[in-house]
């Protein structure tokens, strides 16, 4: 026979089977889970052809009712911030401008070979070949700019040049103004 239970025994009873049960749905969630991964790991290169050949589908579908595609959206924005910028004057360059810029780097190349032969004839050496026009402009340019950081130099050393030789010079006439001015003081 059995005894009956006490209301002590029941409610702990009932507590262990409510744990027991949420144990189950965790174990069951844990195992469909897994069932899931499986399932779909082997069928991933079978889904991923589906979804590309429904992508597929859709794009013709669109591209024949009139909406645009991505090229031509974009290609559509790129036209209108051209025309913005062409509104505002802030076009990269136009041919008139290329033109232009030719047109000064051909001075600069010519000035260039001009300022190369009378800074020969100042320092005495053989002036450098003219430059012609197959020569690359980046050479040109770099050679320019190195000619004109080279130029302060020089007139600093010729400056130098010319403040020593002064120096004694206004040296010795201060002494002589001193000695002047003592002998006329003592005197």
């Amino acid at each position: 026979m059995t005894t009956p239970k006490k209301p002590a025994e029941k409610a702990t009873d009932v507590a262990r089977r409510i744990w027991l049960a949420g144990v189950g749905a965790y174990g069951q969630a844990v195992d469909d889970a897994q069932e899931t991964v499986n399932r779909v790991t082997k069928e991933t290169g079978h889904m991923f052809e589906e979804l590309v050949s429904k992508g597929v589908a859709l794009e013709n579908k669109l591209s024949d009712s009139g909406v645009p595609t991505r090229k031509e959206a974009m290609q559509s924005v790129e036209d209108r911030l051209d025309r913005m910028r062409g509104l505002l004057g802030l076009n990269v360059l136009d041919r008139d401008q290329a033109n232009e810029i030719k047109n000064l780097s051909e001075q600069i190349e010519k000035l260039s070979a001009k300022v190369d032969a009378l800074s020969a004839q100042s320092t005495g050496k053989p002036a450098a070949k003219a430059k012609t026009k197959a020569a690359p402009k980046a050479k040109a340019k770099a050679k320019a700019k190195a000619k004109v950081k080279t130029k302060p130099k020089a007139k600093a050393k010729a400056k130098a040049k010319v403040a020593a030789k002064a120096k004694p010079k206004a040296k010795a006439k201060s002494k002589t103004k001193t000695t002047a001015k003592r002998k006329t003081t003592k005197g």
